[in-house]
């Protein structure tokens, strides 16, 4: 057996405590990792995750933990706005890096992460990991067959929170300010849908809209969102091949939660069934050419992160 990688964690909110810590101690993972630390800027909150999964060391700041820790890979999992300085302090420490979307507020941002990795030998990982589900190798193979020509044309599910009111369980603001909003958010799992499909993006047009300056939080009444919550994107991937993608914090209707794919012969669609009911990770893709029809299926059981109860879990995407 391999020898276990040690893990520490910075940032221990509700993606965490909810969803990243409750993976992370099922028997299954702890026989190739093990979480050995975890860090937040609130030492209460630190410590209780440690106390609560049974980590043996927790700090409440991060240059400490680096310096004291010998974990070898670090979760970045903090707020959005710092990813960049966490990963690149952990990078620049020499530690393998994952962390969370966005990976980087601006390109030259993630391109000096990309860089700091390479230079100190170590990996980096950013989410979303939409290329890890295996129906998206399964549709780059029906393309290949040829029956169905060029793609032309595609559109990735629509994710989002319907209504003014949101049900989140701690202090949404951030998902509706200015660092915020649903590109940010969610943006990046169509985005990569997309381009674990039809690879690169050269070139990208988008519209923006502020509609709902302020949201209700529970029964905690109004709250400023001054984001941008309504945006449309076009992706350019070169030989006439277009993505269309919307994102907004809004209702989705049925037609709007599975990925379509138009060709010159015939089009790819997903089912709207799904692991944890996240349109993202779809079990089903119905392949059509003329009249006939045949369905691509994902099998849980050739999915190493969707078993051992993992799916139960919640956000198998992210502990994926």
């Amino acid at each position: 057996m391999p020898k276990k990688v040690t893990l520490a964690i910075v940032g221990c909110g509700t993606l965490t405590g909810e969803t990243i810590l409750p993976h992370l101690v099922r028997p299954d993972f702890r026989q190739v990792g093990e979480v050995v630390a975890v860090c937040d800027a609130l030492p209460e909150r630190a410590r209780a995750a440690a106390e609560r999964f049974g980590v043996p060391t927790w700090y409440d700041d991060l240059g400490t933990m680096l310096a004291r820790s010998d974990a070898e890979a670090v979760l970045v999992i903090t707020p959005g706005e710092v990813h960049a300085e966490h990963a690149l302090a952990a990078i620049r420490a020499g530690r393998h890096v994952y962390v969370q979307k966005p990976m980087a507020p601006t390109l030259a941002a993630a391109r000096q992460l990309v860089e700091a990795a390479a230079a100190a030998r170590v990996k980096l990982v950013a989410a979303p990991g939409q290329v890890l589900w295996p129906l998206w190798e399964q549709m780059r193979g029906a393309m290949a067959w040829g029956s169905l020509g060029a793609p032309y044309m595609a559109q990735p599910p629509m994710l989002g929170w319907p209504g003014k009111t949101v049900w989140f369980p701690t202090h949404p603001g951030h998902f509706f300010g200015h660092a915020g909003g649903p590109l940010r958010d969610h943006g990046g799992y169509g985005v990569q849908t997309l381009v674990a499909l039809f690879g690169p993006v050269r070139r990208v047009t988008a519209i923006a809209h502020n509609v709902t300056p302020a949201r209700v939080w529970r029964d905690h009444g109004e709250i400023e969102a001054p984001g941008l919550d309504n945006v449309a994107l076009l992706l350019d991937f070169g030989d006439g091949m277009i993505g269309m993608m919307h994102d907004a914090w809004c209702a989705r209707s049925p037609g709007s939660q599975t990925l379509r794919v138009h060709c010159l012969q015939g089009s790819l669609e997903t089912s709207i069934d799904s692991a944890n009911d996240l349109s993202l990770l779809p079990y089903h893709c119905t392949v059509a050419t003329g009249g006939d029809r045949r369905t691509l299926s994902v099998d849980l059981a050739d999915v190493p992160f969707c078993a051992d109860g993992h799916v139960g879990l919640g956000h198998v995407h992210v502990y994926g």
